[in-house]
């Protein structure tokens, strides 16, 4: 819930599972910034540590 609340992630990109008090993070995020902004929820939602294997979108730019 803590990711669907945030104003930095767009949470239906992003798939968290939890085992043994760590949050795995999946799916694809804008930035660099998106990503740092999902860790740190999973963080604030009471995970012990996070995966984050999140893929940052190439801009184009």
């Amino acid at each position: 819930m803590q990711l669907y609340w945030s104003p930095f992630v767009n949470s239906e990109d992003v798939a968290v599972t939890i085992k043994d008090g760590t949050a795995i993070l999946s799916g694809t995020v804008s930035s660099i910034n998106e990503s740092r902004a999902a860790r740190r929820s999973a963080l604030r939602a009471g995970a012990v540590r996070v995966l984050n294997r999140l893929v940052v979108e190439d801009s184009g730019s």
